[in-house]
Protein backbone atom coordinates (compact mmCIF):
# COMPACT_ATOMS: atom_id res chain seq x y z
CA UNK A 1 0.00 0.00 0.00
CA UNK A 2 0.92 3.73 -0.67
CA UNK A 3 1.05 6.39 1.59
CA UNK A 4 -1.70 9.11 2.65
CA UNK A 5 -2.35 12.31 1.81
CA UNK A 6 -5.69 14.29 2.79
CA UNK A 7 -6.88 17.85 1.09
CA UNK A 8 -9.20 20.48 2.47
CA UNK A 9 -9.82 21.64 -1.32
CA UNK A 10 -12.31 20.53 -3.63
CA UNK A 11 -9.47 21.14 -6.82
CA UNK A 12 -7.03 18.96 -5.42
CA UNK A 13 -10.10 16.44 -4.20
CA UNK A 14 -11.10 16.36 -8.04
CA UNK A 15 -7.87 15.59 -9.45
CA UNK A 16 -7.25 12.84 -6.87
CA UNK A 17 -10.60 11.72 -8.23
CA UNK A 18 -9.39 11.37 -11.14
CA UNK A 19 -6.25 9.52 -10.89
CA UNK A 20 -6.57 5.93 -10.67
CA UNK A 21 -3.92 5.74 -8.39
CA UNK A 22 -5.57 7.56 -5.61
CA UNK A 23 -8.68 5.95 -3.44
CA UNK A 24 -10.65 7.85 -1.21
CA UNK A 25 -9.84 6.38 1.88
CA UNK A 26 -11.94 8.65 4.42
CA UNK A 27 -13.64 12.07 4.66
CA UNK A 28 -13.36 14.59 7.39
CA UNK A 29 -16.60 16.90 8.65
CA UNK A 30 -16.62 19.50 10.94
CA UNK A 31 -19.23 20.80 12.78
CA UNK A 32 -20.40 22.80 16.05
CA UNK A 33 -16.73 22.41 17.14
CA UNK A 34 -16.70 19.03 16.51
CA UNK A 35 -14.81 16.64 13.96
CA UNK A 36 -15.61 13.47 12.65
CA UNK A 37 -14.08 11.40 10.57
CA UNK A 38 -16.05 8.30 8.40
CA UNK A 39 -15.01 5.80 5.48
CA UNK A 40 -18.91 4.96 5.07
CA UNK A 41 -20.62 5.63 2.02
CA UNK A 42 -17.65 7.02 0.46
CA UNK A 43 -19.43 6.47 -2.88
CA UNK A 44 -21.71 9.30 -2.54
CA UNK A 45 -19.06 11.94 -2.16
CA UNK A 46 -17.39 13.33 -4.85
CA UNK A 47 -20.38 13.71 -7.42
CA UNK A 48 -20.19 16.67 -9.11
CA UNK A 49 -23.75 18.95 -8.49
CA UNK A 50 -24.08 19.23 -12.57
CA UNK A 51 -22.54 15.23 -14.23
CA UNK A 52 -20.48 14.86 -15.87
CA UNK A 53 -17.29 15.72 -13.59
CA UNK A 54 -14.77 18.10 -14.99
CA UNK A 55 -11.47 16.82 -16.33
CA UNK A 56 -8.15 17.35 -15.28
CA UNK A 57 -8.00 20.09 -17.96
CA UNK A 58 -11.55 21.67 -17.00
CA UNK A 59 -10.13 21.68 -13.42
CA UNK A 60 -6.60 23.69 -14.54
CA UNK A 61 -8.86 25.90 -16.61
CA UNK A 62 -11.43 26.98 -14.04
CA UNK A 63 -9.12 26.88 -11.49
CA UNK A 64 -11.16 26.23 -8.75
CA UNK A 65 -12.73 22.72 -7.70
CA UNK A 66 -15.87 20.91 -8.49
CA UNK A 67 -19.51 21.94 -5.99
CA UNK A 68 -20.73 17.86 -5.17
CA UNK A 69 -23.73 17.10 -3.60
CA UNK A 70 -21.96 15.99 -0.63
CA UNK A 71 -18.94 18.03 0.43
CA UNK A 72 -16.80 17.33 3.35
CA UNK A 73 -14.71 19.87 5.45
CA UNK A 74 -11.35 17.25 3.84
CA UNK A 75 -10.65 13.88 2.23
CA UNK A 76 -8.26 11.54 3.16
CA UNK A 77 -6.72 9.61 -0.16
CA UNK A 78 -4.47 6.43 -0.29
CA UNK A 79 -2.29 6.17 -3.06
CA UNK A 80 -1.79 2.88 -4.57
CA UNK A 81 0.81 2.54 -6.79
CA UNK A 82 0.83 0.32 -10.21
CA UNK A 83 1.16 -2.87 -9.56
CA UNK A 84 4.27 -4.87 -11.15
CA UNK A 85 2.18 -6.09 -14.00
CA UNK A 86 1.56 -2.64 -15.17
CA UNK A 87 -2.23 -2.93 -13.78
CA UNK A 88 -3.50 -0.15 -11.47
CA UNK A 89 -5.90 -1.23 -8.87
CA UNK A 90 -9.64 0.67 -9.57
CA UNK A 91 -11.12 2.57 -7.09
CA UNK A 92 -14.21 1.12 -6.03
CA UNK A 93 -15.73 4.80 -5.57
CA UNK A 94 -17.59 5.73 -8.71
CA UNK A 95 -14.95 7.30 -10.78
CA UNK A 96 -15.91 9.38 -13.94
CA UNK A 97 -13.71 9.86 -16.76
Amino acid sequence: MGGCWPTTTHAYAGLAHLDPRHRLAAVLHHRSGHYHLTADGLDRYLQPKRPPHPTREQLHTAGRGTVYTRPATAYLFRLHPTRANGRQDRNPVGRHR
